[in-house]
């Protein structure tokens, strides 16, 4: 009934990690924005984690926030992939200076809202409806590089977790 996923608690969740390299390679979970021990477990077990933001002043606030947090955690900067969501919108005097903001490199993906929005529709990801957007294209390049980078690399709105190795 479902009752038991309002007491499952990310460390939970984590533990489910190694359980889950049978059926899959990857998986996407979309962790919360605070910090906490449950979150940390989580990270821990995780390969990558793309942090993905917004050319805005709050979202990039809140990627460099999140930046330093992965370092004081002693999470090596292959581990982060910082990842410029909505590239190439209204934004362009923001994302001029995210490099000297973050410090570091990041991914881009194009702004597709209608591309997306039809894939929803859909039901089908923008990589096999559309291979050939922008955006499509953005999100291989982003898949081949975790993949070629092996063992380890890169939302506050979500992030992509490749399975954990022992």
């Amino acid at each position: 009934d479902g009752s038991g996923a309002r007491t499952t608690s990310l460390s939970h969740l984590a533990e489910c990690i190694d359980s889950l390299r049978d059926f899959g390679r990857y998986y996407v979970v979309d962790l919360p924005g605070h910090l906490d021990k449950h979150l940390v477990t989580m990270l821990d077990r995780l390969d990558y984690v793309l942090l993905v933001f917004e050319a805005t002043i709050p979202s990039v606030a809140g990627a460099r926030r999140w930046l330093k947090i992965f370092a004081e955690l002693d999470y090596p900067q292959n581990k982060i992939i910082p990842v410029l969501n909505r590239a190439g919108g209204q934004l362009k005097e923001v994302e001029a200076d995210l490099p000297s903001l973050l410090g570091r490199n990041y991914a881009k993906l194009p702004n597709a809202f209608i591309v997306s929005q039809n894939c929803a529709s859909a039901g089908a990801p923008a990589v096999v409806k559309v291979p050939k957007d922008k955006f499509a294209l953005a999100i291989n390049e982003l898949a081949a590089k975790l993949v070629e980078t092996e063992p380890s690399l890169p939302s506050a709105a979500g992030f992509l977790a490749k399975r954990h190795k022992k």
